[in-house]
């Protein structure tokens, strides 16, 4: 139970995934990225599918080379080269969930401290969303946040 006298039971349900990247579980999604659990579980599940599939759609190419290389699943590219990017890729679905869910709460919220809350939640929002945006550049190899295109 929490402080608040809610109980703190968080959701065991997953947001299935394509086989090659992982499931998302979102009571873990829940736990890490502290989301009360008297949120609506269809709602905090609409965001991280969303987010999910934010994510999925910009990695279509670089997993499409990892599936060439030989790997069924993220965990294998992981094992091959010694990097993290199961972490990377939960951090990029998690941080934009997150990110969404604030947006969302915002509109569900009457009491005055909404008020503070939404002087506050672009900020929030956009540093939630470079996070993600981060972790999705660790995913794509990009070492850096600066791209250059030649025009």
């Amino acid at each position: 139970m929490s402080f608040s006298g809610r109980e703190t039971a968080f959701s065991s349900h997953a947001v299935a995934n394509d086989g090659f990247f992982p499931d998302i579980v979102l009571g873990e999604f829940q736990q890490l990225h502290r989301i009360p659990s008297h949120y609506a579980d269809a709602a905090i599940e609409h965001q991280v599918d969303f987010a999910r599939g934010e994510i999925n759609a910009q990695l279509v190419d670089k997993k499409a080379g990892w599936v060439a290389d030989g790997h069924n699943a993220l965990t294998e590219v992981d094992d091959a080269d010694g990097g993290n990017r199961h972490r990377d890729y939960l951090a990029a679905v998690y941080y934009r969930a997150k990110a969404n869910l604030l947006a969302d709460f915002q509109t569900m919220s009457r009491r005055e401290s909404a008020e503070d809350i939404a002087k506050e939640s672009d900020a929030m929002y956009q540093r939630l969303m470079a996070t993600s945006h981060k972790a999705l550049r660790r995913l794509l190899g990009l070492k850096t946040s600066i791209d250059v295109e030649l025009l």
